[in-house]
Parts: structure tokens; sequence; C-alpha cells
């Protein structure tokens, strides 16, 4: 059955926001037909966005009478995504609810009674959560995703046991806490999607903190029970313990370091990205990625931190680090896109992705690549169809043009 022309973008548009376009048929008929109205509403409804929800509709989601939008809510809703407000320190005494509460402790409230007692726990596959800063709760202070609300909001997040994508973003100005990430996540063992920005070190937590820790139960201490594996603290514990994980996302991370690629992972990772890790060095990116090598069909690293090159050449014959390179180069045959960025990125590292046969992409930004070794690297992938580099030009350059025009491959202009 040939669908209808314009029907396909119509449900992209839908499942794309959770809203009804306002321009299209389907809001402009359900506003006329609530029959209509009636039978859209199990798909517009797959996912809910708090954070476009304006303050007033927010009251429909909970209460003491059960309606249907209530229903919806616990039954259909699959995509869950939320901003959650960071108050600011030190801790202020905002608990108890006054007459004249502002605006936003209003709808952090709302949405708090929403995520805790409204959600079904069971149905959320996907977890967005944007960390938000309100001005007028930050003059003169300093934000802290510890304090007591914030805290209790995130940690209750840890009953959605069945998260497969997972998405965390935080302002440029604060960090979130790896231990408490740690916290929130730490039930959800089916994720196979994990995305982070701005995560940091481990932060002491109140003791109002640590009692707000969903899902686990106190036990006496004379009781006669089965001793329990200690929970994780650090991310990459959790992370490596993972038998579903897939795809990694990890974004201004200070916690992302030399253990990642010392540890042993349970899953077998197909995509890793790592933007701005400094605490990340070459060898350690080599060990790590050589660990997912027979899978891994997409690396992006951009600015990590200071190659060990340096350090070998100024004490250490030239051939040690060749020894080191041969030692950790790994075969990469499904890898299809490499992005190789950052002002520290060297021919040595990109020489450990020389074995790359169905790589169809790459991008090298890096003034310490010259085109020549660019034109050895690309001369040993056959399937490469796009090239976007930026790199020291010279010998080589007039060579490696020529290899794309012959072999068909784009090359970017901006190299020319």
């Amino acid at each position: 059955m040939q669908m209808p022309a314009g029907t396909e973008k119509i449900g992209i548009d839908i499942y794309a926001n959770g809203n009804a376009p306002k321009g299209s048929c389907i809001r402009a008929i359900s506003q006329i037909d609530r029959t209509f109205f009636m039978l859209c509403r199990p798909a517009l409804w797959k996912v809910l966005d708090l954070r476009r929800l304006p303050t007033a509709a927010l009251g429909d989601f909970y209460g003491d009478s059960e309606t249907l939008t209530r229903r919806y809510l616990r039954n259909l809703v699959q995509d869950l995504k939320t901003g959650v407000m960071i108050f600011r320190h030190p801790s202020r005494e905002l608990t108890t609810v006054v007459e004249e509460q502002p605006a936003a402790l209003e709808r952090f409230l709302q949405v708090e009674k929403i995520l805790c007692h409204e959600i079904n726990p069971l149905r959320i596959n996907t977890l967005e959560i944007e960390l938000v800063l309100v001005g007028e709760w930050l003059d003169g202070y300093v934000p802290t995703c510890s304090h007591p609300l914030t805290a209790r909001v995130l940690l209750s997040l840890s009953s959605l046991k069945n998260v497969q994508k997972f998405h965390i973003v935080s302002p440029v100005s604060l960090s979130l806490p790896e231990n408490l990430l740690v916290q929130m996540v730490i039930n959800m063992k089916n994720i196979s999607s994990f995305t982070a920005d701005n995560v940091g070190y481990e932060e002491i937590t109140t003791a109002s903190t640590e009692d707000t820790r969903t899902g686990e139960t106190q036990h006496d201490e004379g009781a006669d029970t089965p001793p329990q594996k200690p929970k994780a603290t650090k991310l990459i514990e959790f992370l490596s313990d993972l038998k579903t994980l897939k795809i990694l996302h990890m974004y201004d991370c200070l916690c992302v370091d030399y253990v990642w690629s010392e540890i042993s992972w349970k899953s077998s990772l197909r995509e890793i990205v790592l933007w701005r890790c400094p605490n990340l060095s070459h060898v350690a990116l080599q060990r790590l990625s050589g660990q997912f090598s027979e899978g891994l069909k997409r690396i992006e690293v951009c600015t990590i931190g200071i190659s060990e090159v340096e350090q070998i050449e100024r004490n250490s014959p030239g051939y040690l680090w060749e020894m080191m390179q041969r030692e950790h180069v790994s075969s990469f045959k499904s890898l299809r896109t490499l992005k190789l960025a950052g002002i520290n990125m060297t021919e040595h590292l990109l020489r450990s992705f020389q074995d790359v046969p169905r790589l169809t992409r790459l991008d090298i930004d890096s003034p310490n690549i010259r085109a020549q070794s660019l034109f050895k690297f690309i001369s040993k992938a056959p399937r490469l169809a796009t090239l976007n580099c930026r790199v020291r030009g010279g010998a080589g350059s007039l060579d490696m043009i020529m290899h794309c025009l012959g072999r068909g491959v784009l090359l970017d202009e901006s190299f020319y």
C-alpha cells in the first residue's frame, strides 16, 4: 500500500519532538475533531519533552484525580526529555513550599512530581537530561549539582531501569560530579548508547544527598543477608560492566583517563566519540580503541592529552616509540569513519589506525601531520570516499590531490 504524499514527513516530525507540528494537518484537524485527536494522541505522546511545556500546563500531569492525561503519561511515554534546575552553594533551604515561591522553583517542584510519581519507570527507553542554570538563583554564588533538591531529582531517575539511550548535558560553567552521575545510572543495566557532557571529578556529597539514593533498601547489620557486590563509584566501573553498551560519547570530561584503557570491558563498542578529554593520552587512546578493534565502526577524537611521544623523544632513543607503536597497532577491519582533530594529534597516532580496509570517511585536522604522511595513509584505504583535512602542506600535497581525483575521493576544497 502506497502512503499518501507527505505522510512520511509528518510522521518524522511527530516522533522528532513529541508534538504535532504547528503547520501540520494533524494539528489542525485535532483542534476540530476530538475523535481524531484521541486516535492521534498515542503517537504524539511516545515522546514527552518537559522542557518545552509551559509551567501552567504541568499541573495537568499530576494530582489527586485520575485523568486521561495521567493515564497516557504512564502507559504511552517511552522517550523522556527533561531539564533539572541547578541551585547555588552554599545550600539554601528551599525544601519547603512557601506562599510566594519564585516561578523557577515552582516549575522545578512540578517537574519533580511528574518524574517521581507519574512516570512509569519500566516504560522509559530513552532519557535525555539537561542541567539548567537560573541566573536569579546564582548571583554571587557557585552552582552545585550536590544541592539537596537537585540531587534528589537526579537520584530519583535511578528507578528507570530499562533505559537504553542515556544522554545528559551540563552547562560549560558547571561540571557534573562523577559519583553523582554513577548513582543516577547505577540501575540502568540495559544502556546501549551513553552520552555525557562535562563530567568532572568525584564530589563529596552531603548526608542528605546520600539519604536520597533511590531504590536501595536499608538492612540491619545483624540481618542474615548474602553479601552483595559493592556499588560502582567510578563511571568507568559502571560502563565497563555493561554488556549491552555499543555507543559511547564523552564531551569535556575530566574523568576519562588512562584507567579507561586498562580496565576490561564486557561489551564490544561500535562507536567511540571523545571530545576535549584532557586526561586521556595518545597511548591510552590506542589501548582503549584496540580493545574494540574488531567491531568499531566510528572513532572521533578531538583535543586529548599531550602526546607521550614528546617525552620519549626527549629522554630515550627514537626507536623506543616505534617499538611501542608496533606493540599496540591493531587491525580495524570494520572501521568506516575516523576523525582526529587537535593541535597535539601526531603522525604516530595516525599510523596506529593504518589497517582500515573499509574506511569510507576520514577527517584530519592537525598542523603536526604532514601531507606526505597522510598520502601514505589514504593509499592503504581502498574504500575511502570522503577526505576532509587541514594538515601541513609541502611534499605529498600534489600526490594526495591526484590520488583523490583518480580514485573519485571527495576532497574538501579547503585543502587546495
